[in-house]
């Protein structure tokens, strides 16, 4: 059990480092804003403390030394939040403030009841200790810190005064809110870690390309930009290779794009391996197309180091198809700049050296191919394509937009009502509420758990009169355990998940009625059964339990009302009760502000995550689903058919001549052939479970679900003939549009005896052996594998 509760709150190694500075650096936030709040009230209590305590006279010069000496915390909380050079030491700082502040009050309340004066509360070094789970320390160091703390405070309590039953109640009280408060601290502190970690992953993959390992197209430009900002602070240079696999097209072609992607595969690993400096980086732009960018290399050693990189290309010896010779290589155009000015938009310049780049690519393989050609344009060239910048940058890490500050964007149009536009905030609800349902069922657990050890133990150990007990039991039995038990099975039971929350808050209400109303009795009787700890604990759990912020603030405000009101209507205002609703009224005051942080930060965090998940999801240039999404989504449909006994179509296609097209007109011109063929795509599949995805360079996926065969051989010829109805010119000699080939393959019925991986695997191999048929006897064609048989676009019957 130990065991599992340390892997949910502790990564291994380096992921528990990285997690450990995200943590500090939320938790530095919340310990400024408490660090504030403290400064007040101990500059409120410094000044009107002949308000609030009532000190003997022989106590006040003990009174007056104790609360300048909680000055010295106050000092030890602000270093915590200063950062360098005291972050290393911010916990500690912070740990050994609220010691230091309990200490004090503890001392403080130890000699004023000897001297005969019960004016300071027992809530008050309670409430310094639950400080220390609303500034988020790490719960493997907050739990034996608090529990430390806990140990002291009933400890001084049971050494320095006679443990009668009121005060054992007291204890008891105590003991019951620290522990309910170390439980959502646990599974505040889980979530953030899953959420965290599944965010950085998430991140991962969109930043990664699945096949090479090296950035995506969208990261390069993201490292692009901010190499040229880094340039532009130090006055460094550089260096931009565009580079391409010679006659990758044959290569496919010959040996299939399993091979291709083998292929593509190992020179990914290898620019990994090459790159090594910190800001130098390798990605994959697309297809069999890389770039590398160097950072402060010498305008005279960047050929060299760019044909060394080339020639290492040549060396791993992927064999290339007949004729071709005897290595795999590559040809690279490189563009080398000195910094960018200031006044220069960054966007532009980056685009303006990769145009550049290209160009001098294609004189490379216009000369020969296996070299590489430096572009003969300087920074100069650049600057006079470059725009200047219309506004001046305020900041240096770079323009990219974190996915963090975009969800921050949306949410400040709803900052009042935290809410999503849409079905976005049915959505959240949801995960919220699956977060929520587990800290509840603890908290509740704990107090049915409690409910019983008040039962067994309050005449053996507590000492309370029978006549007592039985109103106790009456209370505990008629007004508590109903509500907890009901509440907790809202939290357990599947069929009652939609009225957790609400069965949660009218709990609440239950059992703060109940605790008042037996405190009322019993505190005028002279048994203190129910302190104001109590129903102060019930009602700050409401905070931790995921309850949609709105809705949980009404509620605890009107708790609070109602608890605070017959206090003050039923029992005479004194110094201690007055100091006891001032310290309530703090410690609501803080528990709002950190919910309401916690709920904007997991908003934020969950956004971030729909993005993230979006964005490693599609592919940048189309807006298509990616290979990854394909073969999740196709996977999920292929059990889907199985289940329901439903057929399924699978088309691959893929663009003819692409690589002419590319060689012809340049990189950004393929760029908008492959947009416009992906917007056609995608709004050609319209069916709810139908759709489309780009799997490679300028290949295609489409499949249909529950389509007999002959329908699905008209749709996948007519989506395929839209290709050419674009119009998009096509390179010299070759056709006077751009068309596409395809295959195709239908199963009718899928078997339930082979995985879905297996049928997944076999589909897709079978559409690629029937789009090399369709390319081998003349591309712009359809072939449908079925067995041995095919079906050829002229033996098509389409109708319109």
């Amino acid at each position: 059990m130990t065991r599992k509760l340390l892997r949910t709150v502790r990564f291994d190694e380096p992921l528990e480092t990285e997690f450990r500075a995200y943590f500090e650096e939320r938790s530095q936030k919340s310990r400024a804003e408490l660090w504030i709040v403290l400064l007040l009230v101990v500059a409120g209590i410094l000044i009107f403390y002949r308000a609030f305590l009532q000190l003997p006279p022989e106590v006040v010069p003990l009174g007056k030394a104790v609360l300048l000496g909680i000055l010295v915390p106050a000092i030890l909380r602000g270093l915590s939040v200063r950062g360098r050079p005291f972050s290393h030491w911010a916990t500690e700082f912070y740990i050994a403030a609220a010691f230091i502040d309990i200490s004090c009050i503890l001392f403080l309340r130890a000699a004023c009841i000897r001297a005969g004066y019960d004016v300071v509360p027992l809530i008050l070094p309670v409430a310094i200790l639950l400080s220390l789970i609303a500034v988020q320390i790490r719960f493997l160091i907050l739990v034996p810190v608090v529990l430390v703390g806990l140990a002291c405070i009933v400890g001084v309590e049971l050494w320095v005064f006679e443990p009668g039953s009121n005060g054992l109640f007291q204890l008891a009280a105590a003991i019951s809110l620290v522990l309910v408060a170390l439980t959502p601290a646990y599974a505040i502190e889980y979530w953030m870690r899953v959420e965290w970690r599944k965010q950085r992953d998430l991140n991962t993959l969109a930043e990664v390309d699945e096949l090479t390992g090296l950035a995506t197209r969208r990261s390069f430009e993201e490292r692009f930009n901010e190499n040229l900002r880094a340039a532009r602070r130090s006055r460094k240079s550089v260096t931009l290779m565009i580079l391409d696999v010679d006659r990758f097209k044959a290569y496919n072609d010959h040996f299939g794009h399993p091979a291709g992607d083998h292929c593509r595969n190992l020179i990914g690993n290898y620019l990994k391996w090459v790159m090594r400096r910190p800001q130098d980086f390798a990605a994959r732009l697309g297809g069999e197309e890389f770039a590398v960018v160097w950072f402060d290399l010498n305008a005279e050693a960047a050929p060299r180091v760019a044909e060394e990189l080339l020639q290492g290309i040549a060396e791993l010896g992927i064999v290339p198809p007949p004729n071709i010779g005897t290595s795999v290589t590559a040809s690279g155009g490189l563009m080398y700049a000195e910094a960018p000015p200031p006044d220069t938009a960054i966007e532009s310049f980056a685009a303006a050296m990769v145009r550049h780049a290209d160009q001098a690519l294609y004189a490379a393989k216009q000369a020969g191919r296996n070299r590489v050609v430096v572009s003969e344009l300087g920074t100069e060239a650049i600057l006079s394509q470059a725009q200047v910048a219309t506004a001046p940058e305020t900041h240096d890490v770079g323009e990219r937009v974190a996915i963090g500050n975009r969800a921050q964007g949306l949410l400040s149009r709803f900052r009042g009502a935290l809410r999503f536009p849409g079905a976005l905030e049915s959505e959240f609800r949801a995960a919220y509420e699956r977060q929520g349902r587990s800290s509840r069922r603890l908290i509740l657990s704990g107090l049915l758990a409690v409910i019983v050890a008040i039962l067994a133990f309050a005449i053996p150990v507590l000492e309370v009169p029978r006549d007592q007990y039985w109103i106790g039991a009456a209370t505990l039995i008629f007004g508590l355990a109903p509500p907890t038990i009901l509440a907790l099975l809202g939290t357990a039971v599947p069929r009652f998940y939609r009225w957790s929350t609400a069965f949660y808050i009218g709990a609440v209400g239950v059992i703060l009625a109940a605790q008042m109303g037996e405190r009322v009795v019993q505190l005028q009787k002279g048994h203190d059964m129910v302190p104001f700890l109590m129903p102060i604990s019930i009602l700050l759990s409401l905070s931790v339990v995921q309850i949609r912020y709105g809705l949980m603030a009404t509620s605890m405000l009107i708790g609070f009302a109602g608890v605070i009101g017959v206090e003050l209507w039923a029992f005479e205002l004194t110094s201690h009760r007055l100091l006891d609703v001032a310290t309530a009224t703090m410690m609501v005051g803080v528990t709002l502000s950190f919910a309401y942080k916690l709920e904007r930060s997991t908003r934020l965090g969950w956004e971030a995550q729909r993005r993230l998940n979006e964005r490693a999801h599609t592919d940048a240039l189309t807006g298509l689903p990616n290979r990854r999404k394909f073969d999740a989504a196709f996977l999920k449909l292929i059990r889907t058919a199985i289940r329901e006994r439903r057929g399924l179509t699978l088309m691959i296609f893929d663009i003819d001549h692409f690589k002419a097209y590319n060689d012809h007109f340049g990189h950004p011109a393929g760029d908008h052939c492959l947009k416009a063929v992906g917007q056609y795509i995608d709004g050609s599949m319209r069916r709810p479970l139908d759709f489309a995805a780009r799997i490679g360079g300028e290949e295609f996926v489409a499949v249909w679900f529950d389509t007999g065969e002959p329908d699905a051989i008209q749709l996948a010829e007519k989506l395929r003939r839209g290709i050419s109805e674009l119009g998009i010119v096509a390179a010299p000699h070759i056709g006077s549009v751009v068309t596409a080939s395809a295959g195709l393959v239908h199963l009718e019925t899928l078997s339930e005896c082979d995985a879905a991986k297996s049928i997944a695997d076999r589909m897709i191999r079978d559409a690629d052996k029937a789009l090399y048929e369709a390319k081998s006897v003349g591309r712009d064609q359809l072939f449908v594998h079925a067995g041995q048989s095919r079906t050829t676009k002229e033996s098509l019957d389409i109708t319109e």
